[in-house]
């Protein structure tokens, strides 16, 4: 006689990070389709240039005094924007979809709390994942 396999009624994800996590925090996205027709997605941020070394003045009493230059010298830099891209990855279209679907939700919650803010003192935000 065959026992018939038990059907699973439920499944424990348990979530570790590797030691090469990391957080990065987005200003902005760019996007593009691959040969393959894959999504690649770069998460970046919008910085203003920082020089590579600047020169300041000594003061009598051994305090830094006045910036004396910069290198490279200062232009200007309101047309200069460093666009410091952290991390590109490339997923399927399905996983893509999937993704669209938790952001949806996520900005979904966000706009509750929003709402619910004036009468909350503190509330969970609440999390949704990618499968």
């Amino acid at each position: 006689m065959t026992d018939k396999p038990k059907k699973i009624g439920q499944v424990r994800f348990i979530y570790r990070k590797t030691r090469h996590h990391r957080t990065f925090h987005a200003t902005g996205a760019w996007a593009t389709v691959t040969l393959q027709l894959e999504v690649q997605i770069a998460l970046y941020n919008d910085l203003r240039l920082m020089p590579d070394e600047v020169t300041n003045r000594l003061m009598p009493e051994g305090g830094i005094g006045e910036l004396v230059s910069t290198e490279p010298p200062e232009t200007d830099s309101s047309a200069l924007v460093l666009r410091e891209v952290d991390v590109t990855f490339v997923i399927s279209k399905e996983v893509a979809k999937s993704l669209m679907d938790v952001l949806r939700q996520m900005v979904e919650k966000v706009d509750e709390h929003i709402v619910n803010t004036a009468t909350a003192v503190e509330s969970p935000i609440g999390e949704s994942e990618v499968s």
